[in-house]
């Protein structure tokens, strides 16, 4: 009784899944019950039918769904495919059918999911570079509807939460992590810039990965931060040398993690950074103990 138990409760657990929700196609990948990253690839093909959704035997043909009284049919090789190539796709019916025809084709179909979906750069981001929340709002609110009926099946999708993601960051993920859900080597032992170029369905997002920039930008405004103290009489001079000196040192860990001119820069730089954190509360109560008593 207790391994049936244990069962239920695994099939019942969360699923994550990412769609890739092209023009062209769906790329489907997500963890299955022995945590294993599984891909699968469906043709963003979708018709209205007439003539309900069953075949001549009157048995469901797994491939149609309803929304709303109107039934919709994924097979390949239909003529009067709906146009998917337009700005609305995003938060479309057709869409959302399209999605729901991948869960069930891979068995996922009454499992809670948290889905990860994508948009193009020019759709994720607005012309002024900033990003275009209102479409994110409704590209979510669209995954979320559980209104489309599997024909033939009792039960529904039952998505937990979406997340709206871009594309070309998406698609260096898909490189960078291995079938568990790890990074694989060639990611890890990056040294220099990366462009990822990610050729789509009806565009072409490209963008570049420079991980190391960022961890030296940050470094240089925590540095500011942890000088604040000082400047607003909060502490003294005790403080303020151990947090330039601090400072300096984890600086020069972040430069050569940017310069990757260290074997093992990565990791010799988390491990400074809990001493450092450390050793600042260290002199902070130090310095503040010594005020007390002057």
């Amino acid at each position: 009784m207790s391994q049936v138990n244990t069962a239920k409760k695994a099939a019942l657990m969360p699923r994550f899944v990412a769609d890739d929700n092209g023009y062209a196609s769906h790329k489907l990948a997500w963890y299955d019950a022995e945590g294993m990253i599984r891909t699968q690839k469906f043709d963003s093909v979708v018709s209205v039918v007439a003539n309900g959704s069953t075949d001549t035997s009157g048995k469901s043909d797994g491939l149609s769904y309803k929304v709303e009284g109107v039934t919709y049919s994924c097979k390949r090789n239909a003529r009067d495919a709906i146009e998917v190539r337009n700005k609305d796709y995003p938060v479309s019916v057709a869409n959302r059918v399209l999605f729901t025809h991948a869960l069930s084709k891979v068995g996922l179909i009454g499992m809670p999911i948290r889905a990860a979906v994508t948009l193009p750069f020019r759709d994720y981001f607005n012309s002024n570079g900033m990003m275009n929340d209102q479409l994110k709002i409704k590209t979510t609110e669209n995954f979320s509807n559980t209104n489309v009926e599997v024909i033939g099946v009792d039960v529904r999708p039952e998505i937990l939460s979406v997340n709206v993601y871009a594309e070309a960051l998406s698609a260096w993920y898909d490189w960078a992590l291995d079938d568990n859900g790890g990074m694989r080597d060639e990611a890890v032992n990056v040294t220099e810039d990366m462009a990822v170029i990610d050729i789509g369905g009806s565009t072409t997002d490209i963008c570049s990965m420079r991980i190391e920039v960022h961890i030296l930008l940050y470094t240089c405004m925590m540095i500011a931060v942890t000088l604040l103290p000082f400047v607003i009489h909060m502490s003294g001079l005790l403080y303020l040398a151990c947090a330039v000196l601090l400072g300096a040192r984890f600086l020069f860990w972040a430069v050569v993690l940017y310069r990757n001119s260290r074997p093992h820069a990565a990791i010799k730089t988390f491990r400074f950074s809990i001493i450092y954190l450390f050793a600042l509360f260290i002199a902070l109560l130090a310095d503040h103990y010594l005020l007390l008593n002057i």
